[in-house]
C-alpha cells in the first residue's frame, strides 16, 4: 500500500536521532511538483476556492482535493526554482510537509514523524528541531501545532464528506479544458455536489448543513469549478512557440 503523498521515509522524530537536525528556510516546494492534486480540509474551501477547482477524488473513499494540474506528475503551482507560486493559497497538506502525525494502530496514540528524504534538512543551517539541552525547539512546537489542528480538521472533513454521502449529494463528472495554444486536455472521473440534488433538499435539512457549517463550505466548492478552464492557462508556453502564434492570433 502506498504511504501519504510526498512521504518517502516517515519515521518518529527522536531527540537522540535528530538531536541535530535543523530545517533549512529555503521555502521549496519542490517535494510538491510531481502531483495534480493535493488534499483539503473543509476549512481551507474558502481560501483554496479562489485559486484551485475544488472537488473531491473517486471511490469509496472520497475526500475534498485541489486540482493543481491537468497531467498526472504535473503541478502547475511549483516553478523552475521550485517555489510554490506566492499569489496563490499554499493548502495545508504541502505547509506542514516534511511533518506528520501517524499512529500504528487504531488503539495507538499519535506520532510527530517527519520524512528523513526531505531535503531542506540539514546539520549545518537551519533551524534547530531541538535546542542544546535536546528539548523541543520553538519551532517543533509550532508545527506540533500545526499537525493537531490540521488531524482536527481532517476529522472534521470526514464528517463533512460522510455527510454529503449520506444525501446522496455527489455526482461524477468529467472536464475538458484548453490550453493557449489550443491543445485540449482531460479531467476524468471528479466528484462534485449536484446543484439540482442539493436545491432539492428539505428545509430543515438545509439548515442543518447552514448550522454545521457544511453549506458554506458546499458554496464555496461549486463556486471553485470556475477554476476548472484557468488550469489551461497555467500551462507553459516555451517563448518561441509563443511568438509564433503571435501572427496567427492577429490575424484571425
Amino acid at each position: 500500500m502506498s504511504g501519504p503523498l510526498f512521504y518517502n521515509k516517515i519515521v518518529p522524530l527522536n531527540r537522540d536521532r535528530h538531536r541535530s537536525l535543523k530545517l533549512k528556510a529555503d521555502g521549496s516546494q519542490r517535494f510538491a511538483a510531481g502531483t495534480h492534486f493535493v488534499p483539503l480540509t473543509a476549512i481551507e474551501f474558502y481560501q483554496a476556492a479562489r485559486d484551485y477547482p475544488v472537488v473531491f477524488s473517486g471511490g469509496d473513499n472520497a475526500s475534498p482535493i485541489a486540482m493543481v494540474g491537468l497531467r498526472a506528475g504535473e503541478n502547475l503551482f511549483v516553478g523552475d526554482d521550485g517555489r510554490w507560486s506566492s499569489d496563490v493559497y499554499l493548502p495545508a497538506y504541502v505547509a506542514r510537509y516534511p511533518f506528520i502525525l501517524v499512529r500504528v494502530d487504531e488503539q495507538a496514540d499519535y506520532t510527530v514523524c517527519l520524512d528523513e528524504t526531505y531535503e531542506g534538512f540539514s546539520e549545518d543551517e537551519g533551524e534547530p528541531l531541538f535546542d542544546d539541552e535536546g528539548k523541543e525547539s520553538e519551532l517543533t512546537q509550532r508545527v506540533i501545532t500545526v499537525l493537531r489542528d490540521l488531524l482536527t480538521e481532517t476529522e472534521r472533513t470526514r464528517r463533512f464528506v460522510e455527510r454529503l454521502k449520506s444525501l446522496d449529494l455527489f455526482t461524477v463528472r468529467s472536464a475538458r479544458v484548453q490550453d493557449r495554444l489550443g491543445r485540449w486536455y482531460g479531467l476524468e472521473d471528479f466528484r462534485v455536489v449536484d446543484e439540482k440534488k442539493l436545491a432539492e433538499l428539505d428545509d430543515k435539512v438545509i439548515a442543518e448543513l447552514h448550522r454545521s457549517g457544511y453549506l458554506g463550505c458546499i458554496y464555496a466548492h461549486l463556486f471553485s469549478l470556475g477554476n476548472v478552464a484557468r488550469l489551461g492557462w497555467r500551462i507553459p508556453v516555451e517563448p518561441a512557440t509563443e511568438a509564433a502564434q503571435e501572427p496567427a492570433a492577429a490575424t484571425s
